[in-house]
């Protein structure tokens, strides 16, 4: 086992036990739930637990760890009792003050994992738990001393029990299997008696019911050699143990981190009992992806089989296996995992491996768009001044070429740039160490086709984060100019999502955006008395329907007409009105704005939006032409963009 799982930290096994004891403290557990709803009932019970730890007197940074753990312990506890539920109790609802009886004697591996065995047996022999029901639990678990000592004491009641129990239509067959395989020996158990036939069907029964206790027991009463030949059947014929993974995946794709957790248990189990060779074999298998998925998605053992890890990536069948779908579920386990996991474990470390030692994944960057954008979710965690050189070595690895880095860098400021996660900082200096002269030019364009995307991201309502951006657009707009007109994009989406905000923040935003208090745009972005007949010309330019248009425009004075025309646009641009025709819009603003001055005003308005309207739309030529005269350096910036777009299609 020391080749699979690292002995935890003093800080990780101190963070299990006050998880475990605040379980075992919490008062208001009480199952009697119907099992199709347990993981949502199950949620109340686990935010009650997690608020005690807003209480305690710790250090701040413990609370979201020991939260975690919180989490991954209930929720293993959760998997025991529905597993008690399923397989051992005859009767649909458990009572409060038998649950809090079996919770605190449920056993802990020192890495956090509850030890199936350890409970079994001691729920098997705990005396204040129903004779009937310690009996089903040693017969289900394998607890073979307390079967023959709970036989010979109470014959009699566990005979008629046994006579007059019929299983229900909806439970599971596992507790009658039990029952009659130890019904053939008489509950006298002798490991000599039974057949090898009968411990090869017990040992793979096991793995289909999700029984690591039963399994454990099978396999310890075994000859070394017919544990050979399990082995070898294990590594030689996968059909068996194909479908414990693949039903270890799909129980966690479902949410990550809330699936049951006993296959991964079996599945660890199964490799402790390998030697290196067979797990060699496993490993250059096409199988080896999915073991390592599964041990990913079971965050208590992610922080320990590192070394495991680093055999997978060095077989040529992972590497080749890569190449599949399978590949898109490692960065798809990237983003269900983020919150729960970076932070805590080294997930992060083996992720990082991952792309150094299979570069066939990188290569896929450069022609999948889907994990292109995976990409700067790895390196939200590693952004921050102490991990500098954990990026550094993974951009400066022999396999990464001069645009993977220039698509790593530039994924991570236009997809995960939100004002809190991301050091603009710190990827600058990233950006100036890692990009060349030769690649800077394309990657400041890249930055700044992306720049309306990046800063809608960030909360502008903080302040604090209002030198960021600006630092951000210094970087990525080659002119002052622009940069005042894309102020103006900005403020637009700021207040088409929050249009109700003081008059102390609008003065200080404004000013910020280096708008007039006074401004057309202002009362665009800020009034909302027209916002009724704006949105019927939205319609109607959407339907293209010119006489109702003309209609509504009738007896409007040129002034009014041009107001609400402006805010009709700004409307379809918050929408995302994709399938608008600004043929037609064009159209009726060169009809309905007949003044010079009027014109002036809609074009500039139409300008606030041009960033956002030009990185969303394909409609960029004939719309930036309308909005912005030649002498305008936004029109020539948005233009490059529009070359450098194709550029990227090419490259």
């Amino acid at each position: 086992m020391d080749y699979i799982l690292d002995v935890p930290s003093f800080e990780h096994i101190m963070l299990i036990k006050n998880a475990v004891m605040l379980w075992q403290n919490h008062s208001n557990i009480y199952i009697n739930w119907h099992l199709p709803t347990a993981k949502e009932k199950w949620s109340t019970f686990e935010q009650e637990v997690c608020q005690q730890v807003d209480v305690m007197i710790i250090p701040h940074h413990f609370k979201h760890l020991l939260q975690t753990f919180v989490k991954l312990i209930g929720r293993q506890i959760r998997d025991f009792l529905v597993y008690l539920l399923t397989h051992i109790f005859v009767f649909k609802h458990v009572e409060m003050p038998l649950v809090k009886r079996i919770i605190p004697s449920i056993q802990w591996t020192i890495h956090g994992r509850l030890d199936t065995t350890e409970t079994a047996r001691i729920l098997a022999w705990k005396l204040d738990l129903p004779i009937t029901l310690r009996f089903d639990i040693a017969c289900v678990f394998c607890m073979t001393d307390a079967i023959e000592n709970l036989w010979t004491r109470y014959n009699d009641i566990l005979m008629h029990d046994l006579v007059e129990y019929e299983p229900l239509e909806t439970e599971s067959n596992l507790k009658r299997i039990m029952f009659n395989f130890w019904l053939n020996y008489s509950f006298k158990i002798d490991p000599r008696r039974i057949s090898y036939n009968s411990k090869y069907n017990m040992f793979f029964k096991a793995m289909e019911y999700g029984n690591q206790s039963q399994l454990e027991y099978f396999w310890s009463i075994m000859r070394e050699d017919e544990k050979k030949r399990i082995q070898t059947k294990l590594v030689d014929s996968w059909e068996i143990f194909s479908l414990l993974i693949e039903k270890s995946i799909e129980d966690q794709e479902v949410n990550a981190g809330n699936g049951c957790s006993f296959p991964i248990s079996i599945l660890c189990f199964i490799l402790s009992q390998m030697n290196k060779q067979q797990v060699d074999v496993l490993l250059s298998s096409d199988f080896g992806i999915d073991v390592c998925l599964c041990l990913l998605f079971d965050f208590l053992y992610v922080d320990f089989f590192t070394s495991f890890l680093n055999r997978v990536t060095s077989y040529s069948g992972f590497i080749s296996y890569s190449y599949s779908y399978e590949a898109a579920q490692v960065f798809n386990l990237i983003k269900l995992t983020w919150h729960d996991s970076l932070k805590l474990c080294k997930v992060k470390k083996c992720l990082i491996d991952l792309l150094i030692k299979v570069p066939s994944l990188i290569k896929r960057f450069n022609y999948s768009n889907d994990l292109k954008k995976s990409i700067p979710v790895i390196f939200t965690g590693p952004c921050d001044l102490p991990d500098l050189l954990n990026i550094e070595f993974l951009l400066n690895n022999k396999y990464v070429t001069e645009i993977d880095r220039h698509i790593f860098l530039l994924g991570m400021s236009q997809e995960v740039f939100d004002g809190s996660h991301l050091n603009w900082d710190f990827l600058e200096a990233m950006i100036n160490k890692c990009i060349t002269n030769e690649y800077m030019v394309l990657f400041k364009k890249s930055s700044f086709f992306n720049a309306y995307k990046t800063c809608a991201a960030i909360n502008l309502s903080v302040e604090s984060n209002w030198p960021m951006v600006d630092r951000f657009l210094n970087f990525c707009f080659p002119k002052n100019g622009a940069i005042v007109k894309f102020k103006k994009c900005l403020a637009f989406d700021y207040f088409s999502r929050y249009p109700n905000r003081e008059s102390f923040f609008i003065e200080r935003f404004f000013s910020w955006c280096h708008l007039a208090l006074s401004s057309e745009v202002q009362r665009h972005l800020v009034d909302r008395t027209e916002e009724l007949p704006a949105l019927q010309v939205m319609d109607f330019c959407l339907q293209e329907n010119l006489a109702m248009i003309e209609l509504l425009f009738k007896n409007m004075s040129v002034k009014t007409r041009r107001r609400i025309l402006s805010k009709s646009f700004f409307e379809i641009v918050a929408r995302k009105c994709y399938d608008v025709n600004w043929d037609f819009i064009q159209h009726v603003a060169r009809t309905y704005i007949s003044t010079e001055d009027e014109m002036k005003i809609f074009k500039e308005d139409c300008g606030c939006v041009a960033y956002r309207f030009c990185t969303e739309w394909p409609l960029l030529g004939e719309f930036v032409n309308f909005c912005f005269s030649k002498q305008q350096n936004p029109r020539m910036c948005i233009k490059d963009v529009m070359k450098f777009q194709l550029g990227v299609q090419v490259i």
